[in-house]
C-alpha cells in the first residue's frame, strides 16, 4: 500500500484468527526506491489511465472512453477481476416496472446508522442519488448484448430484514457483468494491458498527478501519461500476502468460547456485532473449536454462504488449515480433554460446553443464542481443533479518502489535483460494519462511483 493509500485512516474491528507473523517493516511500509528514466522503455500518452481492472475499473474506463478521453486500463492479473452476484439499486426502471419502491434516504440513514456515523453522508447520497441512473445504463448496455438483468426473488431476512434492491446478471453474474464491460471498453478504443502492475505514480512536489509507471511481463517499464487524470480502481489488499497476514484474518463459524470454556454468542453474527461480543469476553479473546468433520462441513458452508447462508462467512479450506497447523497457529488433540488442556482451560467446562453444543446441534435448533440451523455442526469426531480469536482491525471496508467528485485527498484532507479513486480503494463511504440489509452495496458503489469518476475525470481541466 502506497503512502496515498495510508491517508484514509478509518477502520472496521472484526473477529479474526491469528496467522504468520510478518517482519516488523512489511515490504508496503517501505516508500519503494525511485524508477530511473533509463529503466522506462516506452511512454503512452493517454488523457485518462485507469488503474485496476475489476467493476470500478471497467466502469471507469467505459465511461471516460464514452466522454471522449483517449484511455488506457491497466491491470496486473491476466483478465479482469470480479466476484460474487448482487448489485443494488434504488429506484432503477427495473424496480419501477415490478412495482418496487423504496425509500431512497431510510436507506441512506440505514447506512449511516451500521457506520455508526462514521460515513461521510454526503457520498452515501451520491451513491443513493445515482446508483438507478447507472443501473438503468448498465441495464441499456446489457440489453444491447442480449444478456438478461433480473431482480433477485430470493431476497429473505437473516438476522436482519433486506432491502428488496438486488439486481443480478445472468447467466454468471459479476463475470458477465465485467465481460459485457471489457467488451464496450475495447468496442470504445481503451487501451487495455493486461499483466502490466502500476508501481508508481508520477506527481512533481504537491503538484498534479501526472501517469503512472508501470511494468509488463519481462520486467521493462512502461510509462503511462495522463494528460487529464490518473483513475485507481485497484481493489483492497486482498491480493497482497503480507498485508493479509499483518491485518486481514479469517472467520469462522464453528463453536466459540472464552477462556473459561464457555459458549458466550452466536458465532455467525456480521463481523462488527461478533466482535462486539468478543470485547464483553475476558481478555478479549475467544477460540474456535471444531472436528474432523471439517473438510465435508467446509464444502457445504462454502458452497451455501453466497445462496441462503446469511452473512458472508471467509472460511479456511483443508490445505489452509494443514498450513494454520505446521505454523502452530491452530491446536491438535485426539480427545476434548487433551484439547483444553491445550488451550490452558477447564476441562470440565469445556466438555459440557461441547455437549450442549452438540445436543443443540442435533435438535436442529439453537435455543441459547439463535444461531441459524445450517451452522450448527456436532463436535465428536476426533481429531479436535481450535484456534486463539481475537478483535483485530483492519480496512477492507474504508480506503482512501475522496470527496463528491470521487477525487483522492492527502492527509490534510486536501485534494490531490489529477487523481480519482473509486471501489474498495476508495474509503469514506462504509464504517463500523458492512450493511448486511442493503445487500449488493459493495458492488453498487463501485459501478456507480467508477462511472462517475470516469466521467469527472475525463471532463478534468488542465
Amino acid at each position: 500500500m502506497s503512502s496515498l493509500e495510508k491517508a484514509e485512516t478509518g477502520v472496521m474491528d472484526r473477529g479474526s484468527i491469528k496467522m504468520a507473523t510478518v517482519p516488523e517493516k512489511a515490504s508496503f511500509e517501505v516508500p519503494p526506491p525511485p524508477i530511473p528514466a533509463k529503466d522506462i522503455k516506452e511512454t503512452i500518452i493517454a488523457d485518462v489511465v485507469v488503474v485496476g481492472s475489476g467493476i470500478a475499473g471497467l466502469t471507469a474506463a467505459v465511461s471516460a472512453a464514452e466522454a471522449g478521453a483517449r484511455t488506457a486500463l491497466l491491470e496486473k492479473s491476466p483478465t479482469f477481476n470480479n466476484r460474487g452476484l448482487h448489485n443494488a439499486a434504488i429506484a432503477s426502471r427495473l424496480q419501477k416496472k415490478a412495482g418496487i419502491t423504496v425509500d431512497r434516504d431510510q436507506i441512506i440513514y440505514t447506512i449511516m446508522e451500521f457506520a455508526a456515523y462514521r460515513s461521510n453522508q454526503r457520498l452515501v447520497k451520491l451513491w443513493a442519488e445515482n446508483c438507478d441512473k447507472v443501473m438503468d445504463w448498465l441495464t441499456d448496455m446489457a440489453e444491447a448484448a442480449k444478456i438478461e438483468v433480473i431482480l433477485d426473488p430470493t431476497t429473505k431476512p437473516w438476522y436482519f430484514p433486506n432491502y428488496p434492491i438486488i439486481h443480478v446478471f445472468l447467466p454468471k453474474h459479476q463475470e458477465t457483468l465485467a465481460q459485457m464491460l471489457q467488451d464496450n471498453a475495447q468496442a470504445l478504443g481503451v487501451n487495455i494491458r493486461f499483466e502490466t502492475p502500476a508501481v508508481r505514480l508520477l506527481r512533481e512536489g504537491k503538484g498534479r498527478v501526472t501517469g503512472v509507471i508501470a511494468q509488463i511481463p519481462m520486467g521493462d517499464y512502461v510509462q503511462f501519461n495522463a494528460n487529464k487524470a490518473v483513475v485507481l480502481c485497484t481493489g483492497d489488499y486482498g491480493n497482497d500476502r503480507q498485508m493479509v497476514e499483518k491485518y486481514y484474518l479469517a472467520r469462522q463459524p464453528w463453536l466459540y468460547v472464552n477462556i473459561h470454556g464457555e459458549r458466550f454468542m452466536n458465532e455467525d453474527l456480521p463481523y462488527g456485532y461478533e466482535c462486539n461480543q468478543m470485547l464483553q469476553q475476558p481478555d478479549r479473546v475467544a477460540w474456535a473449536v471444531w472436528d474432523a468433520k471439517y473438510d465435508q462441513e467446509w464444502a457445504k458452508m462454502k458452497s451455501q454462504c453466497c445462496k441462503n447462508m446469511g452473512p458472508p462467512t471467509y472460511l479456511w479450506s483443508p490445505q489452509q488449515l494443514t498450513e494454520a497447523l505446521e505454523q502452530g497457529n491452530v491446536l491438535k488433540a485426539q480427545t476434548i480433554e487433551e484439547l483444553a488442556q491445550k488451550m490452558e482451560m477447564s476441562v470440565e467446562t469445556l466438555m459440557s460446553t461441547v455437549a450442549r453444543y452438540n445436543e443443540l446441534a442435533r435438535n436442529g435448533r439453537d435455543a441459547d443464542f439463535g444461531k441459524h440451523p445450517d451452522r450448527l455442526t456436532t463436535i465428536e469426531k476426533p481429531p479436535f481443533y481450535a484456534c486463539n480469536m481475537e478483535v483485530r482491525r483492519m480496512v477492507i471496508l474504508s480506503g482512501l479518502k475522496i470527496n463528491t467528485r470521487l477525487q483522492v485527498l492527502d492527509t490534510e484532507r486536501n485534494v490531490i489535483p489529477g487523481l480519482y479513486a473509486a471501489g474498495n480503494v476508495s474509503g469514506s463511504f462504509f464504517g463500523n460494519v458492512y450493511p448486511t440489509t442493503v445487500p449488493g452495496l459493495t458492488h453498487s458503489r463501485a459501478w456507480t462511483f467508477g462511472r462517475l469518476a470516469g466521467l469527472n475525470a475525463a471532463a478534468e481541466k488542465v
